[in-house]
């Protein structure tokens, strides 16, 4: 009987389970391995041998052969190249041939994404434009195309490639802009909802301004986007006017800007600390509170229609939030007024967007039957055929319309959602799984969430410096600074593939 010899076998593994596949693997002892190998020894010394090869991973890139003479080859299952194998040989030689093997690593290279060619091949207009997209998406200066070490790192990287000067490498980032500019327009034409836009003011060193124009939406998916489209220079009266709103902007711009539905409470809240403060304060306290009261109001007048609306579609609140907080600060009569001016403007919208041609593919084909069910003699107005279609399409479209206010009245009624104080509640996530349920306040709820409440981004919140262009962006043409600013706002945050790690 052969036995394992004890420096070969003391840190083996077990195998376990049947069909020659590798199973649960641990670390046993000389004495178990020489057990098993006796449980096994009714089988012939091929099956005991090739039960030890399964052991090893290198056998999933090799294929155990035994020749004539009886000893045995590994062949690789890639490049069929063979190797001495046995009880004797060991995997070692077989682990380092995965290593190096041409068509392993071939195989793996395309998984990862890189080009299907073996050996990669220098592309002077592809490296042209990646160095262009890097300028933009991370707001190089141009002049970086003629920097001494910029060209000495590029040259020692690969020395076929040939940077361009920075009036060359302008009109390159010009044409991206152009691509680019078009891929986000194309994505525009295929959104079924509206777009909200918001301006935001760019000043330099010389005092004149510059005006952003940022577009926000929400896709098919329920996903919140925002595109920088414009970016021009305009004339700036330098202006104090609209300081008495920089508090209430100051607390609306700490939030992330998906949240329209969240201020409606958070503005009550603040309303109802401010007038306790007027009483239960010291007098220093409550002058300085009566102000921000009268900046709060005014803000509320302006805002309230909207922010009313969005609350509603918070599936969480619906109407339960304006009435308690209308109840709790107005006396019964104005609160009852109103609650119903905001249950009517949110009627009256939902109104607006039950008369629009749905986008839903169930309207359309609704619509699609309906026509077709309508023969080809009802084309004649004189016909008395085409009086009882008229009838018959008065009906249709009234049943449509009654099935719309009971969608309206189902959503009122529904129990609110829950997750009211929870932080991590998604209501995008929420309408895109339930807005099959509410076809048209879906679309409502698309369209009203994407207005953002603030243009201020919340790392920006707390700080008094303005959106200010550097000396280098100031220097050029109008146009061009348009061409940097939406492309490096398209271009940002994407993200290098783990791949290109090592």
């Amino acid at each position: 009987m052969w036995t394992p010899r004890t420096s070969r076998w003391a840190s083996s593994t077990r195998w376990r389970g049947g069909g020659g596949r590798q199973q649960n693997l641990e670390r046993i002892s000389k004495e178990e391995l020489y057990d098993f190998w006796l449980q096994i020894s009714d089988q012939s010394f091929d099956a005991r041998l090739q039960i030890f090869f399964d052991m090893s991973n290198v056998w999933k890139d090799f294929e155990l052969t035994m020749l004539e003479d009886g000893s045995y080859k590994a062949i690789c299952k890639h490049c069929k190249k063979d190797y001495v194998a046995g009880n004797r040989a060991g995997t070692s030689h077989l682990k380092y041939h995965i290593r190096v093997c041409p068509d392993i690593q071939s195989s793996r290279r395309r998984k990862f994404g890189s080009p299907k060619l073996d050996i990669p091949i220098f592309d002077q207009q592809r490296s042209r434009e990646d160095f262009s997209r890097m300028v933009l998406a991370h707001g190089y200066s141009f002049n970086m195309a003629e920097h001494y070490y910029t060209g000495i790192f590029l040259y020692n990287l690969q020395p076929s490639f040939k940077l361009v000067h920075r009036t060359t490498l302008k009109d390159d980032c010009m044409k991206i802009y152009e691509e680019e500019k078009l891929k986000v327009y194309q994505v525009f034409e295929k959104q079924p909802g509206r777009f909200s836009l918001t301006s935001d003011m760019w000043t330099h060193t010389e005092m004149s301004g510059c005006m952003s124009i940022t577009a926000y939406y929400i896709d098919d998916e329920w996903n919140f986007h925002k595109r920088l489209i414009g970016f021009a220079h305009v004339e700036v009266p330098q202006t104090d006017c609209l300081k008495v709103f920089y508090e209430v902007t100051k607390r609306v711009s700490g939030t992330k800007y998906p949240t329209l539905s969240l201020y409606f409470n958070d503005f009550y809240g603040i309303y109802l600390l401010l007038h306790e403060w007027q009483f239960r304060v010291n007098a220093f306290v409550a002058s300085t509170v009566v102000p921000m009261v009268d900046k709060f109001e005014k803000y509320w007048d302006i805002a309230n229609k909207l922010l009313e609306i969005a609350t509603i579609l918070d599936p969480r609140y619906k109407m339960k939030s304006i009435e308690y907080y209308y109840r709790l600060i107005y006396d019964p009569f104005v609160a009852e007024l109103r609650i119903e001016s905001a249950r009517k403007s949110f009627l009256e919208l939902f109104g607006e967007y039950a008369s629009q041609p749905s986008q839903t593919s169930s309207d359309a084909n609704s619509s699609r039957n309906f026509e077709a069910a309508v023969p080809s003699s009802a084309q004649s107005p004189s016909s008395l055929f085409a009086t009882r279609l008229g009838l018959e399409k008065f009906i249709y479209e009234s049943n449509s319309s009654r099935h719309s206010k009971s969608e309206l009245e189902i959503y009122l009624e529904d129990p609110s959602s829950p997750g009211i104080g929870n932080s991590s509640f998604d209501i995008l996530a929420w309408w895109r799984v339930n807005g099959p349920k509410y076809p048209i306040i879906s679309r409502m709820a698309r369209d009203i969430l994407s207005v953002p409440l603030s243009t201020v981004a919340s790392e920006s919140t707390f700080s008094s410096a303005k959106r200010i262009l550097d000396d280098y962006r100031c220097n050029q043409l109008s146009e061009t600074i348009e061409a940097i600013m939406c492309s490096h706002d398209w271009l940002k945050g994407r993200h290098i593939p783990s791949a290109y790690f090592y």
